[in-house]
Order: C-alpha cells, then structure tokens, then sequence
C-alpha cells in the first residue's frame, strides 16, 4: 500500500517539483537541527555534521527522487508486487504422478493452458501530468509450479472455479478397460491421483523457494 500511495504521488507530480519539495523539507529538517545545537553551546564536531548536511540535504533530495524513481515499478507492477506481498486467493493442485519417464513432462505440458488462463491481471489507467494523454499500464502475477519428487504442485493466481477442480480430482490411472467410455476422458496414464483445494490467501514469497511461474499468454 505504501509503495501504491507513493508511486500515485510520485506520477502527479513533475520531477523537478518533486525535487523542490524534498530538498525544502530536508534542509528545514537539518537547519531546526542546526540551530537546535548551536542553542545549546557549541559542540564542535557535531555542528561541522550539521553544516555539512545541512548543504548537502538538497543533493540528497535529487538522489533520493531519482533512487526512487528507478527502483519502483510502475503502477500496475506495484498492485502486482503489494499482491504477492499480501496474498491473494488462489487454487492449490497436487499431482501425484506414476512411475512413467514421460509423466511429469506430459502432465505439465497438460496443465500449463489452465495456469495460463488463471494468472492475476493488474490494470491501471492513467493520464500524464499534463493531462494531454491517457495511458494504460499492465502487468501479472503468474500461475506457480514446482516439482517434488513424484508429485507435480500448481499453484493458480486466480482461483480455480470448484466444478473444474471436482473434475480434475477424477483423474485416474484406472485401466482403459474399467473406465466407462462416456467418461473415458477421466484416464490418464501419467496420473495416479489429485488432490485440489482452494486458498482464501496465498503469499508467494512465504510460500518457499523452488517455484516455477507459467507467464499468461497476454498481459
């Protein structure tokens, strides 16, 4: 939220004003300072400090805007980031493969269109600080999956509706004979069971390392 709220701030602004008011509210800062110890006596080192900051606080003012600058994201990618700071809700589904060579490869080639189609899309519309132009900046938080072992884990970015994951769940490695053939889209020899839930607030970065992203087939 913080970084929403300057990045916001930052964008209503023209630069050179944001240099202005930075470098004002510093050097007021050091100067109540500076006189503060000059009140009290002299003290030697401590007010060289104060002086020497004092004249520098402006220069500091420019390279802490251009720091800033460079290092926040735009507005979309700052929804995107306060997301996976603070969660999102999301679908959670563990394949447990089979001992085939090609079950992860296969699997994972079948599951990617749906963590595709579930990444989190961030909008912001916007109009410069002119006011002569709008403008439209994107960005996503991907789909998430990691292998362990013999079990293939996917962590959607948007939720998974509850019919599709009831669905998956009929996956199985039964035989082609057994399995009704109005059905028969429920076998896979690659699958031997999956478990799905949903998550009311997944973090991303509590969530451990080892996690792949799908990126969305648009942003």
């Amino acid at each position: 939220m913080f970084l929403y709220v300057l990045q916001n701030l930052m964008d209503s602004l023209p630069l050179f004003s944001m240099f202005a008011v930075l470098g004002l509210i510093l050097s007021g800062f050091f100067y109540t300072l500076r006189r503060h110890s000059y009140t009290g006596g002299p003290h030697g080192r401590a007010v060289k400090v104060m002086t020497v900051a004092l004249y520098a606080s402006p220069f500091l003012g420019v390279a802490t805007v251009i720091g800033v600058q460079l290092w926040l994201p735009n507005n979309a990618e700052t929804q995107a980031l306060a997301g996976r700071i603070t969660g999102y809700p999301a679908s959670r589904i563990t394949v447990t493969l089979t001992d085939d060579p090609e079950a992860a490869h296969r699997v994972l080639a079948a599951f990617k269109p749906l963590m595709r189609a579930h990444a989190r899309h961030y909008r912001y519309h916007g109009i410069t600080s002119r006011g002569q132009e709008r403008y439209t900046q994107r960005a996503a938080n991907a789909s998430l999956y990691r292998i362990e072992g013999n079990r293939l884990i996917i962590i959607t970015a948007l939720p998974v509706r509850d019919e599709l994951l009831e669905a998956l769940r009929q996956l199985t490695r039964r035989s082609p004979s057994t399995v009704d053939p109005s059905s028969a889209i429920a076998y896979t020899p690659f699958v031997d069971h999956i478990k799905a839930v949903q998550l009311e607030d997944f973090q991303p970065w509590r969530a451990g390392e080892g996690w792949i992203p799908v990126p969305p087939s648009h942003i």
